[in-house]
C-alpha cells in the first residue's frame, strides 16, 4: 500500500499578498454627488501614460464585484486628481453617505480593491460593499 500525504508547497505563499492603502478619505457631498477628489500623492500608485490626462483602472469591492473608474487630472497647474467612471454607480449601489470613509488599496501590479466604512454606534464598520 502506497500512502502519500500532500504537503503545502513552499513555492506558493499561504497568505494573500499584502495590500498598500492608497487612500482613505471621509466623503463630502461633492464626493458622493459628482466625483471623488483625491490627493495628488495618490497618483504615484498608477502607471503613467505619456500625454494622457486620464487613465482607467479597476477595483474589486468586498463582495467581489469589479468596478471601472477613471482617474483624471487637470492639464495645467495643480493636477487636482478626481475619480469618475463608475464612481457614482458605486456610491448608489453601496448606499454611500456623506461622512462614510472610502478606502482604495493597491493589491499588486494593476490590481486595486475598494471598500466603504461607516461609523455605527461610534465604531467604524466596513459595509458589505
Amino acid at each position: 500500500m502506497n500512502d502519500t500525504t500532500a504537503e503545502p508547497s513552499t513555492k506558493e505563499p499561504l497568505t494573500k499578498e499584502p495590500s498598500t492603502k492608497v487612500i482613505s478619505k471621509s466623503l463630502s457631498r461633492t464626493d458622493i454627488e459628482e466625483r471623488l477628489s483625491v490627493p495628488a500623492s495618490f497618483l504615484h500608485f498608477f502607471p503613467k501614460h505619456e500625454g494622457a490626462r486620464e487613465i482607467e483602472f479597476q477595483a474589486i469591492d468586498t463582495l467581489g464585484k469589479l468596478w471601472t473608474f477613471k482617474l483624471s487630472c487637470r492639464s495645467e497647474g495643480h493636477p487636482k486628481p478626481v475619480i469618475t467612471g463608475q464612481w457614482l454607480s458605486f456610491v448608489k449601489d453601496k448606499g454611500v453617505k456623506v461622512g462614510d470613509t472610502v478606502t482604495i488599496s493597491h493589491q499588486s501590479e494593476g490590481q486595486y480593491s475598494i471598500s466603504v466604512s461607516r461609523k455605527l454606534f461610534n465604531v467604524l464598520a466596513t459595509l458589505p460593499a
